[in-house]
Protein backbone atom coordinates (compact mmCIF):
# COMPACT_ATOMS: atom_id res chain seq x y z
CA UNK A 1 0.00 0.00 0.00
CA UNK A 2 0.98 3.33 -1.05
CA UNK A 3 1.13 6.49 0.98
CA UNK A 4 -1.32 8.26 -1.53
CA UNK A 5 -3.82 5.15 -0.27
CA UNK A 6 -2.80 5.47 3.48
CA UNK A 7 -4.04 9.26 3.00
CA UNK A 8 -7.03 8.63 1.81
CA UNK A 9 -7.86 6.06 4.18
CA UNK A 10 -6.77 8.64 6.98
CA UNK A 11 -9.00 11.25 5.09
CA UNK A 12 -12.15 9.16 4.62
CA UNK A 13 -11.65 7.87 8.69
CA UNK A 14 -11.34 11.40 9.92
CA UNK A 15 -14.00 12.53 7.85
CA UNK A 16 -16.46 10.46 9.62
CA UNK A 17 -17.02 6.62 7.50
CA UNK A 18 -16.76 3.45 9.37
CA UNK A 19 -13.81 0.90 8.47
CA UNK A 20 -16.06 -1.27 6.88
CA UNK A 21 -17.21 1.09 4.88
CA UNK A 22 -13.87 2.21 3.95
CA UNK A 23 -12.45 -1.27 3.32
CA UNK A 24 -15.92 -1.94 0.19
CA UNK A 25 -15.18 1.84 -1.24
CA UNK A 26 -11.33 1.13 -1.59
CA UNK A 27 -11.51 -2.67 -2.17
CA UNK A 28 -9.27 -3.76 1.13
CA UNK A 29 -10.33 -5.87 3.83
CA UNK A 30 -11.63 -3.75 7.03
CA UNK A 31 -8.21 -5.64 8.61
CA UNK A 32 -6.23 -3.57 6.17
CA UNK A 33 -7.62 -0.23 6.94
CA UNK A 34 -8.15 -1.12 10.50
CA UNK A 35 -3.71 -1.85 10.39
CA UNK A 36 -3.18 1.67 8.61
CA UNK A 37 -5.32 3.27 11.15
CA UNK A 38 -3.48 1.63 14.01
CA UNK A 39 0.51 3.05 12.45
CA UNK A 40 1.38 6.32 13.28
CA UNK A 41 1.92 8.21 9.80
CA UNK A 42 5.62 8.37 8.89
CA UNK A 43 6.41 11.78 9.61
CA UNK A 44 9.64 11.70 7.43
CA UNK A 45 7.36 10.95 4.39
CA UNK A 46 5.22 13.75 5.41
CA UNK A 47 7.49 16.12 5.64
CA UNK A 48 9.12 15.50 2.34
CA UNK A 49 5.59 15.27 0.97
CA UNK A 50 5.07 19.33 2.58
CA UNK A 51 8.25 20.17 0.81
CA UNK A 52 7.78 18.58 -2.28
CA UNK A 53 3.51 20.35 -2.81
CA UNK A 54 5.59 23.64 -1.12
CA UNK A 55 8.01 23.24 -4.53
CA UNK A 56 5.11 22.68 -6.39
CA UNK A 57 2.65 25.62 -5.56
CA UNK A 58 5.53 27.88 -6.56
CA UNK A 59 6.09 26.27 -9.69
CA UNK A 60 2.48 26.46 -10.05
CA UNK A 61 2.24 30.27 -9.53
CA UNK A 62 5.37 31.11 -11.55
CA UNK A 63 3.39 29.14 -14.45
CA UNK A 64 0.40 30.97 -14.01
CA UNK A 65 1.95 34.23 -13.93
CA UNK A 66 3.71 33.41 -17.06
CA UNK A 67 0.48 31.87 -18.62
CA UNK A 68 -0.88 35.38 -17.96
CA UNK A 69 2.01 37.08 -19.79
CA UNK A 70 1.52 35.14 -22.72
CA UNK A 71 -2.23 35.27 -22.35
CA UNK A 72 -1.60 39.05 -22.79
CA UNK A 73 0.27 38.34 -25.73
CA UNK A 74 -2.17 36.74 -27.53
CA UNK A 75 -3.72 39.64 -29.84
CA UNK A 76 -0.24 39.40 -31.47
CA UNK A 77 0.47 36.07 -32.23
CA UNK A 78 -0.61 34.47 -35.03
CA UNK A 79 -3.78 32.79 -35.41
CA UNK A 80 -3.39 28.82 -35.73
CA UNK A 81 -1.17 29.53 -32.25
CA UNK A 82 -3.82 31.77 -30.76
CA UNK A 83 -6.14 28.94 -31.08
CA UNK A 84 -3.89 27.07 -29.11
CA UNK A 85 -3.42 28.96 -26.44
CA UNK A 86 -7.41 29.70 -26.17
CA UNK A 87 -7.71 26.30 -26.05
CA UNK A 88 -5.09 25.82 -23.34
CA UNK A 89 -6.69 28.31 -21.10
CA UNK A 90 -10.02 26.83 -21.45
CA UNK A 91 -8.73 24.02 -20.27
CA UNK A 92 -6.78 25.11 -16.77
CA UNK A 93 -7.87 23.02 -14.13
CA UNK A 94 -9.01 25.79 -11.68
CA UNK A 95 -10.93 29.56 -12.73
CA UNK A 96 -7.36 31.30 -12.49
CA UNK A 97 -8.34 32.75 -16.20
CA UNK A 98 -11.89 33.31 -16.25
CA UNK A 99 -11.43 35.74 -12.03
CA UNK A 100 -8.98 37.50 -14.39
CA UNK A 101 -10.89 38.14 -17.37
CA UNK A 102 -13.87 39.11 -14.94
CA UNK A 103 -11.87 41.32 -12.82
CA UNK A 104 -10.66 43.38 -16.16
CA UNK A 105 -7.24 41.78 -16.35
CA UNK A 106 -7.50 40.10 -19.48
Amino acid sequence: MDLKQELHIRELRVSGHGIRKIGRELGISASTVSRVLSKPPDREQILDLTSRMEMLESKVALLQEALYITYDAIGRVAPPYQSKMVDLFKRWPDDYFKRLHVAGKL
